[in-house]
């Protein structure tokens, strides 16, 4: 079973001069070995990453995100 929250509103992301309105959602440390999906660079998050308590957001991006 995974959990997710379908949008949690959009963020504001700066580079350089420009901003841009991002969509975003909450998921599940689980989710994405559910679904049997990898990161292609770096790594996705884990059912670990939901055990520590006050740990720091992690974050996972497109492809589309990281060209930009």
């Amino acid at each position: 079973m995974i959990g997710f929250e379908s949008e949690f509103g959009s963020v504001s992301w700066n580079h350089g001069e420009q901003s841009e309105d991002l969509q975003g959602q909450l998921i599940s440390g689980n989710y994405f070995s559910v679904l049997g999906v990898d990161a292609v660079l770096g790594r996705t998050i884990t059912a670990d990453d939901d055990r520590v308590p006050g740990a720091s957001p992690v974050q996972i991006r497109t492809t589309r995100l990281s060209m930009v």
